[in-house]
């Protein structure tokens, strides 16, 4: 059994999977902007967290950050219709975009200030892109 997984993940690396059909992550690795939207909320600013990990990805792809703020529907909206990359704040896995976009594992905790976690979603079917925001926000966490 361990030989067919080892097997199927060289098929698989071998393929250049995953792959981004839209070309998300090539275009901000050649354009060197990213551009992000992050949910506006009356409780507080844009939290710390998100402010680390979008600072983290545009380092890694040594990119600038072009950010726009507005209310979920709008960047959520923007996001589908690929004006943005990236879109953070208080998101959950049970609004009805969760099945629109690519939700982030969250990088707080339910329970934490603000009252949902802190998340981040990227157009779905970007899987480089999402790969690597996963990993970094595992990294964020703690490997968790």
């Amino acid at each position: 059994m361990m030989r067919f997984f080892l097997v199927f993940a060289l098929l698989l690396a071998g393929c250049g999977l995953p792959r981004d059909p839209d070309e998300t992550l090539k275009h901000i690795r050649e354009d060197k902007i990213m551009r992000v939207g992050a949910i506006e909320r009356a409780d507080r600013p844009t939290g710390a967290a998100e402010a680390v990990f979008v600072r983290r990805i545009a380092d890694r792809l040594d990119a600038r950050v072009a950010l726009r703020t507005g209310d979920t529907e709008r960047l959520l909206e923007a996001l589908k219709a690929g004006e943005l990359d990236l879109v953070v704040g208080p998101l959950s896995r049970k609004s009805p975009w969760a099945a629109e976009v690519a939700l982030i594992d969250p990088l707080t905790k339910e329970g934490d200030t603000p009252p949902l976690p802190f998340s981040a979603a990227a157009p779905a079917g970007e899987n480089a892109w999402v790969s690597l925001l996963e990993a970094e926000a595992r990294d964020l966490r703690g490997g968790a």
